[in-house]
Protein backbone atom coordinates (compact mmCIF):
# COMPACT_ATOMS: atom_id res chain seq x y z
CA UNK A 1 0.00 0.00 0.00
CA UNK A 2 1.32 3.52 -1.19
CA UNK A 3 2.39 5.53 1.64
CA UNK A 4 1.29 9.48 1.70
CA UNK A 5 3.20 11.85 4.27
CA UNK A 6 3.10 15.39 5.09
CA UNK A 7 6.37 16.60 6.60
CA UNK A 8 7.03 19.86 8.96
CA UNK A 9 10.09 21.02 9.40
CA UNK A 10 10.59 23.73 11.91
CA UNK A 11 13.89 26.29 12.21
CA UNK A 12 14.70 28.26 14.84
CA UNK A 13 14.24 31.85 15.52
CA UNK A 14 13.10 34.11 18.52
CA UNK A 15 10.68 32.28 20.60
CA UNK A 16 12.00 28.81 20.31
CA UNK A 17 11.00 27.73 23.52
CA UNK A 18 7.07 27.60 22.39
CA UNK A 19 6.29 23.77 21.68
CA UNK A 20 3.07 23.70 19.15
CA UNK A 21 0.49 20.97 19.49
CA UNK A 22 -0.08 19.58 15.56
CA UNK A 23 -3.71 18.55 14.88
CA UNK A 24 -4.91 16.75 11.79
CA UNK A 25 -8.75 16.64 11.02
CA UNK A 26 -9.22 17.69 14.36
CA UNK A 27 -6.88 14.60 15.81
CA UNK A 28 -3.35 15.56 17.82
CA UNK A 29 -0.72 13.74 15.57
CA UNK A 30 2.83 15.05 17.59
CA UNK A 31 4.36 17.88 18.82
CA UNK A 32 6.63 20.12 16.89
CA UNK A 33 9.96 21.60 18.75
CA UNK A 34 12.47 24.31 17.89
CA UNK A 35 14.94 22.56 15.20
CA UNK A 36 12.50 19.16 15.13
CA UNK A 37 10.77 17.56 11.67
CA UNK A 38 7.24 16.06 12.48
CA UNK A 39 6.09 13.48 9.79
CA UNK A 40 2.46 12.75 9.50
CA UNK A 41 1.43 10.18 7.47
CA UNK A 42 -1.94 10.76 5.99
CA UNK A 43 -4.18 9.90 2.91
CA UNK A 44 -5.38 11.15 -0.93
CA UNK A 45 -7.66 14.23 -0.02
CA UNK A 46 -8.61 17.58 2.03
CA UNK A 47 -6.76 18.09 4.91
CA UNK A 48 -7.11 20.59 7.61
CA UNK A 49 -3.77 21.26 10.13
CA UNK A 50 -3.88 23.29 12.96
CA UNK A 51 -1.18 24.56 15.34
CA UNK A 52 -2.00 25.25 18.40
CA UNK A 53 -0.21 26.81 21.53
CA UNK A 54 -1.11 27.30 24.99
CA UNK A 55 -4.41 25.78 24.49
CA UNK A 56 -5.41 28.08 21.10
CA UNK A 57 -5.44 27.53 17.77
CA UNK A 58 -2.77 29.65 16.47
CA UNK A 59 -2.86 28.90 12.57
CA UNK A 60 -4.69 26.69 10.42
CA UNK A 61 -4.11 25.56 6.98
CA UNK A 62 -6.27 23.21 4.30
CA UNK A 63 -4.05 20.88 1.74
CA UNK A 64 -5.15 19.06 -0.53
CA UNK A 65 -3.18 15.79 -1.21
CA UNK A 66 -3.68 14.39 -4.90
CA UNK A 67 -3.33 10.84 -5.83
CA UNK A 68 0.50 10.40 -6.47
CA UNK A 69 1.74 13.11 -4.02
CA UNK A 70 3.73 11.13 -2.05
CA UNK A 71 5.27 13.72 0.06
CA UNK A 72 4.50 17.55 0.91
CA UNK A 73 6.70 19.33 3.03
CA UNK A 74 6.45 22.72 4.68
CA UNK A 75 8.75 24.59 6.28
CA UNK A 76 7.92 26.95 9.49
CA UNK A 77 9.53 29.43 11.45
CA UNK A 78 8.54 32.22 14.22
CA UNK A 79 7.88 35.97 12.74
CA UNK A 80 10.71 37.69 14.65
CA UNK A 81 8.12 40.74 15.11
CA UNK A 82 4.92 39.10 15.42
CA UNK A 83 5.91 36.00 17.80
CA UNK A 84 3.81 33.69 15.39
CA UNK A 85 4.31 30.70 13.42
CA UNK A 86 4.90 31.67 9.71
CA UNK A 87 4.40 28.41 7.26
CA UNK A 88 6.15 28.05 3.45
CA UNK A 89 5.37 24.77 1.35
CA UNK A 90 8.70 23.44 -0.37
CA UNK A 91 8.10 21.56 -3.16
CA UNK A 92 11.33 19.33 -2.85
CA UNK A 93 11.65 18.04 -6.36
CA UNK A 94 11.46 21.75 -8.17
CA UNK A 95 12.95 23.47 -5.55
CA UNK A 96 10.26 25.76 -5.68
CA UNK A 97 9.04 27.87 -2.80
CA UNK A 98 5.47 28.58 -3.02
CA UNK A 99 4.06 30.98 0.27
CA UNK A 100 1.04 29.88 1.86
CA UNK A 101 -2.07 32.12 0.88
CA UNK A 102 -4.28 33.98 3.93
CA UNK A 103 -7.88 33.54 3.47
CA UNK A 104 -8.67 34.75 6.51
CA UNK A 105 -7.59 35.97 10.49
CA UNK A 106 -6.41 32.20 11.02
CA UNK A 107 -6.91 30.38 8.27
CA UNK A 108 -4.30 29.37 5.19
CA UNK A 109 -4.72 27.51 2.61
CA UNK A 110 -2.19 25.86 -0.25
CA UNK A 111 -2.31 23.95 -3.74
CA UNK A 112 0.51 21.59 -3.73
CA UNK A 113 1.77 20.26 -7.08
CA UNK A 114 2.11 16.28 -7.68
CA UNK A 115 5.25 15.18 -6.58
CA UNK A 116 6.30 11.21 -8.10
CA UNK A 117 8.84 9.40 -5.96
CA UNK A 118 10.91 5.98 -6.93
CA UNK A 119 8.42 2.60 -5.98
CA UNK A 120 10.73 -0.05 -5.31
CA UNK A 121 10.28 -3.55 -5.74
CA UNK A 122 11.50 -6.31 -3.89
CA UNK A 123 12.21 -9.63 -5.40
CA UNK A 124 10.01 -12.98 -4.83
CA UNK A 125 12.73 -14.83 -4.13
CA UNK A 126 14.10 -12.52 -1.30
CA UNK A 127 11.24 -12.19 0.30
CA UNK A 128 10.59 -16.26 0.47
CA UNK A 129 14.07 -16.90 1.44
CA UNK A 130 13.89 -14.48 4.28
CA UNK A 131 10.38 -16.18 5.71
CA UNK A 132 11.70 -19.75 5.50
CA UNK A 133 15.15 -17.95 7.51
CA UNK A 134 12.74 -16.62 10.49
CA UNK A 135 10.55 -19.65 10.64
CA UNK A 136 13.85 -21.50 10.95
CA UNK A 137 15.19 -19.43 14.01
CA UNK A 138 11.41 -19.53 15.71
CA UNK A 139 11.67 -23.12 15.63
CA UNK A 140 15.07 -23.09 17.24
CA UNK A 141 14.27 -21.12 19.84
CA UNK A 142 11.01 -22.62 21.19
CA UNK A 143 12.82 -26.00 20.89
CA UNK A 144 15.69 -24.02 23.20
CA UNK A 145 12.81 -23.30 25.98
CA UNK A 146 10.66 -26.65 25.98
CA UNK A 147 14.41 -28.00 26.75
CA UNK A 148 15.15 -25.46 29.59
CA UNK A 149 14.02 -26.84 33.05
CA UNK A 150 15.53 -23.89 34.71
CA UNK A 151 12.43 -21.37 36.53
CA UNK A 152 11.68 -18.67 35.03
CA UNK A 153 12.77 -15.25 36.23
CA UNK A 154 10.81 -12.07 35.81
CA UNK A 155 12.75 -9.38 35.70
CA UNK A 156 12.00 -5.56 36.56
CA UNK A 157 13.42 -2.63 34.53
CA UNK A 158 13.54 0.61 35.79
CA UNK A 159 13.76 3.71 33.91
CA UNK A 160 15.88 6.94 34.62
CA UNK A 161 16.03 8.58 31.12
CA UNK A 162 12.33 10.20 31.47
CA UNK A 163 12.59 13.94 30.50
CA UNK A 164 11.15 15.95 33.17
CA UNK A 165 10.62 19.77 33.49
CA UNK A 166 10.90 22.04 37.24
CA UNK A 167 7.30 23.73 37.28
CA UNK A 168 7.65 26.89 39.74
CA UNK A 169 5.16 28.24 42.13
CA UNK A 170 3.18 30.70 40.14
CA UNK A 171 0.43 31.44 42.67
CA UNK A 172 0.09 34.73 43.53
CA UNK A 173 1.75 36.27 40.20
CA UNK A 174 -0.08 38.59 37.77
CA UNK A 175 -0.99 36.39 34.41
CA UNK A 176 1.29 37.76 32.35
CA UNK A 177 3.97 37.06 34.39
CA UNK A 178 3.17 33.73 34.83
CA UNK A 179 3.28 32.90 31.29
CA UNK A 180 6.18 34.24 30.73
CA UNK A 181 7.95 31.68 32.93
CA UNK A 182 5.70 28.86 31.72
CA UNK A 183 6.80 30.08 28.03
CA UNK A 184 10.68 28.32 29.13
CA UNK A 185 9.14 25.53 29.84
CA UNK A 186 7.75 22.69 27.48
CA UNK A 187 4.15 22.17 28.69
CA UNK A 188 0.33 22.36 27.94
CA UNK A 189 -1.59 25.40 29.66
CA UNK A 190 -5.47 25.35 29.95
CA UNK A 191 -6.86 29.08 31.97
CA UNK A 192 -9.71 28.48 33.71
CA UNK A 193 -10.96 32.11 35.47
CA UNK A 194 -12.32 32.28 38.74
CA UNK A 195 -14.54 35.45 40.15
CA UNK A 196 -14.13 34.56 44.03
CA UNK A 197 -10.45 36.42 44.79
CA UNK A 198 -10.36 39.75 47.07
CA UNK A 199 -7.07 40.80 45.41
CA UNK A 200 -8.29 42.54 42.89
CA UNK A 201 -8.74 46.51 42.01
CA UNK A 202 -11.87 48.34 41.19
CA UNK A 203 -10.76 49.88 38.12
CA UNK A 204 -7.85 47.58 37.27
CA UNK A 205 -8.06 44.52 35.51
CA UNK A 206 -5.24 42.75 36.93
CA UNK A 207 -5.69 38.59 36.53
CA UNK A 208 -4.09 36.54 38.86
CA UNK A 209 -3.10 33.01 39.55
CA UNK A 210 -4.95 31.23 42.36
CA UNK A 211 -3.97 27.77 41.45
CA UNK A 212 -2.42 25.73 39.65
CA UNK A 213 -2.67 21.87 39.04
CA UNK A 214 0.89 21.01 38.43
CA UNK A 215 4.29 22.36 40.62
CA UNK A 216 7.45 20.73 40.69
CA UNK A 217 9.90 17.67 39.08
CA UNK A 218 7.28 16.41 36.68
CA UNK A 219 7.12 14.78 33.01
CA UNK A 220 8.05 16.93 30.08
CA UNK A 221 4.95 17.23 27.99
CA UNK A 222 2.32 17.03 30.63
CA UNK A 223 -0.94 19.13 30.70
CA UNK A 224 -1.42 22.17 33.33
CA UNK A 225 -4.42 23.92 34.57
CA UNK A 226 -4.33 27.30 35.54
CA UNK A 227 -6.77 29.19 37.95
CA UNK A 228 -6.66 32.95 37.58
CA UNK A 229 -8.79 35.14 39.60
CA UNK A 230 -9.99 38.39 37.66
CA UNK A 231 -12.08 40.97 38.96
CA UNK A 232 -16.02 41.17 36.98
CA UNK A 233 -16.39 44.98 36.83
CA UNK A 234 -14.37 47.42 35.88
CA UNK A 235 -15.05 50.93 36.86
CA UNK A 236 -14.34 53.43 33.83
CA UNK A 237 -15.37 56.51 35.75
CA UNK A 238 -17.73 58.20 37.97
CA UNK A 239 -19.17 61.66 37.83
CA UNK A 240 -20.61 64.04 40.53
CA UNK A 241 -22.94 66.50 39.87
CA UNK A 242 -24.08 68.93 42.43
CA UNK A 243 -27.78 69.53 41.71
CA UNK A 244 -29.77 72.98 42.82
CA UNK A 245 -30.78 72.17 46.23
CA UNK A 246 -27.08 70.72 47.19
CA UNK A 247 -28.01 66.88 46.54
CA UNK A 248 -24.92 64.96 44.64
CA UNK A 249 -26.03 62.97 41.21
CA UNK A 250 -24.01 60.15 40.91
CA UNK A 251 -23.30 58.35 37.43
CA UNK A 252 -20.80 55.66 37.56
CA UNK A 253 -19.84 53.86 33.84
CA UNK A 254 -18.31 50.36 34.38
CA UNK A 255 -18.10 47.43 32.34
CA UNK A 256 -18.46 43.92 32.88
CA UNK A 257 -15.12 42.08 32.81
CA UNK A 258 -16.27 38.83 32.85
CA UNK A 259 -17.60 35.75 30.85
CA UNK A 260 -20.80 35.50 32.81
CA UNK A 261 -24.15 37.44 32.63
CA UNK A 262 -24.44 40.05 35.79
CA UNK A 263 -28.26 39.76 37.83
CA UNK A 264 -26.81 42.72 40.44
CA UNK A 265 -24.21 45.25 41.08
CA UNK A 266 -24.03 46.68 44.98
CA UNK A 267 -21.55 49.90 44.72
CA UNK A 268 -20.71 50.42 48.55
CA UNK A 269 -19.58 54.12 48.45
CA UNK A 270 -18.06 57.24 50.88
CA UNK A 271 -18.57 60.80 49.74
CA UNK A 272 -15.96 63.30 50.62
CA UNK A 273 -15.09 67.32 50.71
CA UNK A 274 -12.69 69.78 48.28
CA UNK A 275 -10.30 68.73 51.59
CA UNK A 276 -10.53 65.41 51.33
CA UNK A 277 -12.34 64.82 54.36
CA UNK A 278 -15.89 63.09 55.08
CA UNK A 279 -18.43 65.03 53.37
CA UNK A 280 -21.65 63.92 55.59
CA UNK A 281 -25.46 64.36 54.35
CA UNK A 282 -27.25 67.23 55.88
CA UNK A 283 -30.50 65.32 55.76
CA UNK A 284 -28.87 61.14 56.45
CA UNK A 285 -26.46 62.08 58.87
CA UNK A 286 -23.62 59.75 56.73
CA UNK A 287 -20.67 60.16 54.49
CA UNK A 288 -21.44 56.48 53.34
CA UNK A 289 -24.19 55.08 50.82
CA UNK A 290 -25.09 51.90 48.88
CA UNK A 291 -25.75 51.79 45.20
CA UNK A 292 -27.10 49.13 43.31
CA UNK A 293 -27.70 48.29 39.97
CA UNK A 294 -29.97 45.68 38.01
CA UNK A 295 -29.53 43.85 35.45
CA UNK A 296 -28.95 41.37 33.13
CA UNK A 297 -25.68 42.94 32.23
CA UNK A 298 -24.07 40.52 29.27
CA UNK A 299 -20.47 39.54 29.85
CA UNK A 300 -17.78 42.36 28.27
CA UNK A 301 -21.27 44.80 28.30
CA UNK A 302 -20.73 48.26 29.04
CA UNK A 303 -23.13 49.76 31.74
CA UNK A 304 -24.02 53.13 33.18
CA UNK A 305 -25.80 53.71 36.61
CA UNK A 306 -27.36 56.95 37.45
CA UNK A 307 -28.55 57.91 41.24
CA UNK A 308 -30.33 61.31 42.25
CA UNK A 309 -28.88 63.09 45.46
CA UNK A 310 -27.45 60.13 47.06
CA UNK A 311 -26.59 62.42 49.95
CA UNK A 312 -27.22 66.46 50.72
CA UNK A 313 -23.67 68.48 51.10
CA UNK A 314 -22.75 71.40 48.20
CA UNK A 315 -19.45 70.66 49.24
CA UNK A 316 -18.73 67.29 47.97
CA UNK A 317 -16.03 66.77 45.87
CA UNK A 318 -14.61 63.13 45.66
CA UNK A 319 -16.07 59.50 46.01
CA UNK A 320 -14.57 56.67 46.72
CA UNK A 321 -15.98 53.13 46.15
CA UNK A 322 -14.85 50.63 48.79
CA UNK A 323 -16.26 46.98 48.19
CA UNK A 324 -18.32 46.25 44.92
CA UNK A 325 -20.80 43.04 45.14
CA UNK A 326 -21.28 41.01 41.93
CA UNK A 327 -23.92 38.53 42.23
CA UNK A 328 -23.86 36.73 38.86
CA UNK A 329 -27.03 35.30 37.41
CA UNK A 330 -26.35 31.58 37.56
CA UNK A 331 -25.68 32.18 41.82
CA UNK A 332 -22.43 32.88 42.29
CA UNK A 333 -21.01 35.95 43.63
CA UNK A 334 -17.53 38.26 43.90
CA UNK A 335 -16.35 41.06 46.59
CA UNK A 336 -14.22 43.55 45.01
CA UNK A 337 -11.91 45.84 47.04
CA UNK A 338 -9.98 49.07 46.44
CA UNK A 339 -7.19 50.23 48.04
CA UNK A 340 -6.60 53.83 47.80
CA UNK A 341 -8.33 54.73 44.33
CA UNK A 342 -11.19 57.88 43.92
CA UNK A 343 -12.63 59.92 41.28
CA UNK A 344 -13.58 63.91 41.87
CA UNK A 345 -14.48 66.67 40.60
CA UNK A 346 -12.56 70.08 39.68
CA UNK A 347 -12.88 71.86 42.55
CA UNK A 348 -11.05 69.11 44.75
CA UNK A 349 -7.50 70.38 46.39
CA UNK A 350 -6.15 66.95 46.48
CA UNK A 351 -4.22 65.01 48.67
CA UNK A 352 -5.21 61.47 50.68
CA UNK A 353 -8.55 61.26 51.60
CA UNK A 354 -8.91 61.31 55.32
CA UNK A 355 -11.96 58.83 57.38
Amino acid sequence: MEQYLIKIVRHSANGSLRVYKVELDGFQVGKLESRSELNIPTCIGQHTLSFIWMGKTEKTIQINIQEGQYLTIINSKLNMWSGKIELELVNNYQEKSEPIIQKSENTYTVAVQSSKRKKHIVPMVVIIIAFIWVVFIVAIVNSSSNNNTTPDITYMETFDDIETVEIPDITGLEYDAAITQLEKIDIDVTVKYTYNSLRTYCNNAKEIVVNQSLQGKVEKGNHMILVVSKPAIIIDGIILEINSVGGVDTRINYINNSDKQIAYVYFEVKYYDRMGYPSYCSIKKTFEANLKCTGPINAQESKTGYWDAVVYNSATAAVQPQTIKVIFTDGTSQIITNKGVYWHTESYYGGELHN
